[in-house]
């Protein structure tokens, strides 16, 4: 099981990379290539949505104050970037108050969710979300 202290180094370089790629997206940033696909705007403005999820969960559980919400949409990559890093900024702020001890507390996550419904869980899920996001941006270029 990995600790605290590395989940949030994990989350710290995959929200770093999402920030790189949405930097360095040169396609169309509006424009999805089917019916089927996300736009580069979509994705960001879904994974940044997702961001204050999970550090909602983690602060309800932690029985702290949850975190506000941030911006939604963003016509272009800077207002993408400058909201990610508002709420990768919250996120670190919830974040950093798990220790190990916390990392098994059970999280209310609905059951469309297919992670562990714990705090690790949640937090693992915050950088794997990156980075499957990350992906899908790359995608699309």
């Amino acid at each position: 099981m990995p600790t605290s202290d590395e989940i949030r180094q994990n989350i710290s370089k995959s929200a770093e990379n999402f920030k790189q790629t949405v930097n360095s997206f040169n396609g169309n940033w509006t424009e999805a290539p089917d019916d089927e696909n996300w736009s580069a705007q979509q994705v960001a403005e879904h994974t940044v949505t997702a961001i204050i999820f999970f550090a909602r969960i983690v602060s309800e559980t932690m029985q702290s104050r949850p975190p506000e919400k941030v911006e939604s949409e963003f016509p272009t990559k800077t207002d993408a970037i400058a909201a990610h890093e508002s709420a990768v900024s919250i996120l670190d702020r919830v974040f950093r108050y798990v220790e190990d001890r916390d990392l098994g507390k059970p999280v209310d996550r609905s059951d469309e969710n297919d992670w562990p419904a714990t705090i690790e869980g949640a937090m693992t899920r915050s950088y794997t979300h990156f980075d499957e996001h990350a992906d899908q941006i790359n995608s699309l270029n």
